[in-house]
């Protein structure tokens, strides 16, 4: 058998071969507007991966490339850039054996002078990803992220008659209070005060926000581009309670949410919930992704809309270096005592 190469290739190029390549798995992650507006966000590198054989493209993968201190960490999707996956790109016509040669081929290539590496793959329920196997050997460790998603495929109805009784009680107290959630074009304004309303709800808990406010800054492009949505609910000239959600096709992501105390108190987050899936039903949209889980208060109000569980799958390589200092990075930055950039 012919022997396959990896080599890095310019974003033009990977472009290029995203429109004219039959590629399995392609989502609004491995997109020009995403990689652009994360990389910028997030001080990252986009660096684009091609594997061939004799001429022929066999796989592309874009990876984000971030420098901290003396360590550099690659991944796809990379932690921390507000993407849930991204991962590699295959031909619609590849064997098993093959991709686990292309994935073995690229770690070759990216683990090069990196501590830290990353790849992240949507979970599919029921189908193994293979080619994890021979990250494994390559002494990478195995971890996934729960979420829940919900089934939008229904009728409005049955979409509500899933919901737990905490979420339609509080739909109905937020409708009962007479208040109207909202699909809106976002802009710097409206940014801003969703961030500040984000400072002050991780402030409460002597936290830092975990994402900068340069990656919000690039909502209203985003949002222009199709690929985020943004829902309120106003009470008077403030926002009570807002939401945004990542749209990639028949798929809508949980992204980020606020509420103001007064929000709160009439349940505005239910409200905004409930709009969006309604909006999504209308749009095809089948697959609602509620963002993770991982805090409790938080998981509670999301298992209140229904939904099963789902795994999406990582594999992380850490240098030995890098494992003894990750724990105090990671304590520092909640704290807001180092950057997120």
């Amino acid at each position: 058998m012919l022997p396959m190469k990896s080599t890095f290739i310019n974003f033009e190029e990977y472009l290029s071969l995203l429109d004219s390549e039959e590629l399995i798995g392609v989502t609004g992650y491995h997109r020009s507007d995403w990689l652009l507006a994360t990389s910028s966000s997030f001080n990252c590198e986009v660096r684009c991966v091609k594997t061939s054989r004799k001429g022929g493209v066999l796989s592309i993968t874009p990876f984000m490339l971030k420098k901290k201190g003396p360590f550099r960490l690659i991944g796809s999707a990379l932690r921390g850039t507000y993407t849930e996956f991204s991962g590699p790109l295959f031909i619609s016509n590849i064997t098993e054996i093959d991709i686990k040669e292309i994935i073995e081929s690229q770690h070759n290539l990216i683990s090069k002078g990196c501590h830290y590496i990353e790849w992240r793959v949507k979970g599919l329920p029921g189908k193994e990803i293979l080619w994890g196997n021979s990250l494994n050997k390559l002494g990478y460790k195995f971890e996934y992220a729960s979420s829940l998603l919900i089934d939008l495929s229904q009728s409005e109805e049955s979409i509500w008659a899933s919901f737990k009784g905490r979420a339609r009680t509080s739909v109905r107290k937020a409708e009962k209070a007479s208040l109207k959630a909202e699909i809106i074009k976002p802009n710097q304004q409206w940014i801003e005060e969703y961030y500040e309303i984000l400072t002050h709800t991780f402030g409460r808990q002597g936290l830092a926000v975990p994402h900068p406010l340069s990656f919000f800054q690039k909502i209203e492009e985003l949002s222009k581009s199709g690929l985020i949505r943004c829902v309120e609910v106003r009470l008077g000239h403030e926002i009570g309670s807002a939401a945004i959600f990542v749209l990639d096709e028949t798929r809508m992501m949980y992204l980020s949410g606020v509420s103001s105390k007064e929000g709160m108190r009439l349940a505005a987050s239910s409200l905004v919930q409930w709009c969006a899936m309604k909006a999504a039903v209308k749009d095809g949209i089948i697959d609602y992704d509620m963002g993770g889980l991982g805090i409790e208060s938080i998981d509670n109000f999301k298992r209140s809309f229904g939904g099963v569980n789902v795994r999406h799958l990582k594999w992380v390589y850490r240098s030995n270096s890098f494992k003894l200092l990750e724990p105090l990075a990671i304590w520092l930055s909640r704290k807001g005592l180092i950057g997120l950039n």
